[in-house]
């Protein structure tokens, strides 16, 4: 979710090309969730890694530079992360008790 919040921050600051901040928010992104062996690491196919170091070693920082990621990230989460929630004990009590609720709600006459 780190993630994912930050590229959508990057790509509001950077509406404008060229931006120094661009770069500088680019690297920044990279060392805190892309870097191998980073604090926050996401689980990124190495070659997507390796693409965007490279872009941002060579100056091809561009406002999309972190949209494969993005996706990559989602659909991990919609497979994998989301699911296990779902099946989670925490889950299936919140859906309990949001259905008491809404059965005290409707028992209420006026």
């Amino acid at each position: 979710i780190r993630f994912w919040q930050a590229v959508n921050q990057y790509k509001e600051l950077c509406s404008g090309e060229g931006s120094t901040d661009m770069v500088h928010t680019a690297e920044h992104i990279y060392d805190e969730y892309v870097k191998p062996g980073s604090d926050f690491q996401v689980n990124l196919p190495m070659t997507m890694v390796k693409q965007i170091k490279k872009d941002i070693d060579t100056g091809n920082v561009s406002i999309d530079i972190f949209n494969n990621g993005q996706v990559e990230i989602f659909n991990l989460m919609e497979r994998d992360s989301y699911q296990r929630f779902l099946a989670s004990r925490a889950a299936k009590a919140q859906r309990r008790a949001s259905m008491a609720s809404k059965r005290r709600r409707a028992s209420i006459s006026f």
